[in-house]
């Protein structure tokens, strides 16, 4: 973890933690290494919806970021360690509908 990664990134995992109350507000990203990692360790979506809930300061890599395709929000990255592995993570949270939405684009090893 980066010594102070600020109040940003307290806000970012409170927002992150509200949303992860309603899954219906988080969008997975349908990518090959996503994929691949939630058959290879018997990953679902709702077991990767609570681990992002436990993902705390401690798990923190860097960020935010902005994202390439210019689209609102912020890219925040993320390292969690499980199965003996480190599974990279990149999430963005994002308003859409009045509402806060989590975007998963990376959980992969």
């Amino acid at each position: 973890m980066v010594p102070d990664a600020g109040l940003g990134l307290q806000v970012f995992l409170m927002r992150k933690r509200e949303v992860l109350k309603n899954h219906r507000l988080v969008l997975l990203v349908d990518r090959d290494k996503n994929r691949d990692a939630m058959e290879h360790y018997g990953l679902s979506f709702e077991g990767i919806c609570k681990r992002l809930a436990k993902l705390g300061s401690e798990h923190y890599w860097k960020g935010p970021e902005r994202d390439d395709d210019g689209s609102e929000g912020s890219l925040w990255f993320f390292f969690y360690d499980e199965f003996g592995t480190r599974f990279y993570i990149k999430l963005k949270l994002f308003q859409m509908g009045g509402s806060d939405w989590l975007k998963v684009l990376s959980y992969h090893d």
